[in-house]
């Protein structure tokens, strides 16, 4: 089992970085990701949301041992939040779209909280916890997820910066 710690800063308020995470599947379908795909978001009750998204093969690092291996839908995951909005809190799953039998193979989860900054940025403290059952390869893999993550993170956070100060020079 390995962690990693995380910290990304955000332009948008608090407000506007939360309706756009958790709850506007318009907006999340406008921003232009290049490293994965946002495919959906369903509400599953106040304080609960699912998110699907598909990494897109071509923007990230597979270890040629595993190249072969990987079907296109293995690329799919799923991410479970559980958000407290007052708290500015949660915990989340990540669940990849993997065959049935390896699922129970594979954690991917953690914590997050987001603290408004004095210029009403919105930063992002997330703690990632992978854990791969896999003997020989397992560490392996939970550092390459660790690397990958980290990246789409780095990613997502560019992306939210860029829009939302395209869309605040534009008005």
């Amino acid at each position: 089992m390995k962690s990693r710690r995380f910290r990304t800063v955000f332009d948008p308020s608090y407000e506007k970085l939360v309706n756009v995470f958790l709850s506007d599947e318009e907006m999340l379908k406008l921003l232009p990701f290049q490293k994965y795909k946002f495919l959906g978001l369903e509400t599953v009750n106040a304080a609960t949301v699912k998110r699907k998204f598909l990494l897109n093969k071509d923007t990230i690092k597979i270890p040629r041992m595993f190249e072969s291996k990987i079907k296109p839908e293995y690329l799919e995951w799923e991410e479970t939040i559980v958000f407290d909005k007052d708290n500015k809190s949660g915990m989340f799953s990540i669940q990849p779209n993997i065959p049935q039998n390896f699922r129970s193979k594979v954690l991917c989860h953690g914590e997050f909280e987001f603290v408004t900054l004095k210029d009403n940025k919105t930063e992002r403290n997330l703690n990632l916890i992978v854990k791969v059952d896999v003997p020989l390869i397992g560490s392996l893999i939970e550092s390459e997820v660790l690397d990958q993550v980290w990246l789409l993170f780095h990613h997502e956070e560019e992306v939210i910066n860029d829009f939302y100060n395209t869309l605040k020079q534009a008005n």
